[in-house]
């Protein structure tokens, strides 16, 4: 079974046998369907970070592949197109997953560039910091207020 644009489409070959089957529902998630999955905690300290990934985007448009960065460099050659370009011109982008309590259980949390940003704007992170400084700075911050998604556990908002 595959869904593409809403749509519901069964893979078959010829050598596929199908046989009817009463559906029946079990159990209705009626109000658990409309309710919001987005949950806010004040985080007193993240316990562990992991896979802090820093990147620049392909300048250009028709390929916008995502490259690592490397802290110096001036140039970069993108490997979906092949062009060089200037880092400072480049949009940089930055990834974690970070490690909180919540309700005596440890929880991973994926923060994306926006609440990266505002992360490491709180954590007083330089521009040019490599991966492991900004992983420690992380561990320091305390008393975060963040909101998340319970489903997918992205950080959405974080003040």
């Amino acid at each position: 079974m595959k869904n593409y644009s809403g749509n519901t489409f069964v893979g078959t070959t010829k050598d596929t046998t199908y046989s009817e089957v009463e559906l029946q529902q079990k159990y209705a998630n009626g109000s658990n369907l409309l309710s919001s999955h987005e949950e806010e905690i004040v985080v007193d300290q993240f316990l562990f970070v992991d896979r802090v990934n820093q990147f620049l985007k392909c300048q250009i448009k028709s390929c916008n592949k995502k490259m690592p960065y490397s802290v110096g460099a001036n140039v970069f050659k993108c490997e979906g197109c092949g062009t060089t370009q200037k880092v400072k011109l480049a949009e940089k982008g930055m990834s974690a997953r970070l490690c909180v309590i919540d309700e005596g259980n440890n929880l991973w949390l994926t923060a994306l560039n926006d609440e990266m940003e505002k992360l490491t704007s709180a954590a007083g992170i330089k521009e040019n910091s490599t991966t492991d400084d900004i992983a420690a700075a992380l561990l320091q911050l305390e008393n975060i207020k963040i909101k998340y998604d319970k489903r997918s556990k992205f950080i959405l908002q974080v003040d």
